[in-house]
């Protein structure tokens, strides 16, 4: 038996075992971080360039149609939204969306994305569209103010609010 050999049978110089998974590999174990991170960036990007695109569409709003304007930014927040999903993986980033202190806006967001669709393509009613846009932009700031540590972030809107 030669030394590289007994190395190897002792455990000198074998490779060590994998790390165990994390929660975003455990849900997505084929992806790479690298490739995690390209679909992010990809998602992430796409999202916030069909947000800002929509505004190329803002003056059909004021012209009584919506429809562009609205089914471009809310697939827009949609997708930028999801792309977080690439990273920690969509059951951490579900677990986080649907917490104690956010689950009211993230269920509200939804309903008002799903609203502003509704109105566009079924609908077809202006001013339902524009109260979902407007409820979908004020429940997404809410949301993300929700982040903020400590409530900090609700608690300076609620001052705010309480002044007007």
């Amino acid at each position: 038996m030669g030394l590289g050999a007994a190395a190897a049978k002792i455990g000198l110089g074998a490779k060590p075992p994998p790390p165990p998974p994390s929660g975003c590999a455990a849900c997505m174990p084929e992806m790479s971080y690298t490739t995690r991170l390209g679909g992010f960036a990809f998602c992430f990007a796409l999202g916030t360039l069909l947000s800002f695109l929509s505004f190329t569409s803002i003056t059909s709003v004021f012209l009584g149609n919506p429809g562009p304007f609205a089914f471009k930014y809310t697939i827009g927040n949609i997708l930028s939204l999801c792309s977080y999903g690439f990273l920690v993986g969509p059951a951490q980033q579900c677990k986080g969306m649907f917490a104690s202190d956010r689950w009211l806006w993230t269920t509200l967001y939804f309903a008002s994305c799903a609203g502003t669709l509704v109105a566009v393509f079924y609908l077809h009613s202006f001013l339902a569209t524009v109260l979902a846009l407007a409820t979908q932009c004020v429940c997404m700031v809410l949301y993300a103010l929700s982040y903020l540590p400590s409530g900090i972030g609700l608690g300076l809107l609620r001052r705010l609010l309480w002044r007007w």
